[in-house]
């Protein structure tokens, strides 16, 4: 009987200390725009991801897909912050399921429907931003979206 009890408690610790050291913190991450780009937002705004590569705007990527997040806002105002959690559409998972290490995220606004891709002419943007993942990190970050994506200049 001891020797279960024993047994069992040894399980419940593992059990622990498995999870604990399987979940990643992104921490707290909010968006907000400035008033040049909308008095008022109704639309999608997305959180790409991307380690290592240019612009996450530009993915998520066809092969190998980064995580990318999303939240459907109405009458959003410029300055207001809106948190990205667990509570934000995720693919392929939940913010809190990213996989630890260095990420660049950055934050955009669908203006333009038309465009192919969230990172298309007319939606608005902001710069990328580095970030640690790791289960300690309680980091809060601000991203701003500040740019608007214009059509390439042709030679």
């Amino acid at each position: 009987m001891q020797f279960t009890t024993k047994l069992q408690r040894c399980l419940i610790i593992i059990s622990l200390f498995v999870f604990a050291s399987s979940s990643a913190r992104a921490g707290t991450i909010n968006v907000i725009y400035t008033p040049e780009i909308a008095d008022t937002y109704t639309g999608r705004v997305y959180l790409m991801t991307s380690q290592g590569w240019g612009e996450p705007r530009f993915g998520p990527g066809w092969f190998e897909p980064n995580p990318i997040f999303a939240i459907d806002v109405q009458q959003w105002k410029p300055g207001v912050p809106l948190t990205f959690d667990d509570n934000a559409m995720g693919f392929p998972d939940h913010l809190s399921k990213l996989s630890e290490g260095d990420w660049n995220v950055q934050a955009v606004m669908r203006l333009n429907p038309d465009a192919p891709s969230p990172g298309g002419v007319g939606n608005a943007y902001s710069k990328k931003k580095s970030i640690e993942v790791n289960q300690n990190n309680n980091d809060s970050i601000t991203i701003t979206i500040d740019q608007i994506a214009k059509a390439p200049q042709l030679p």
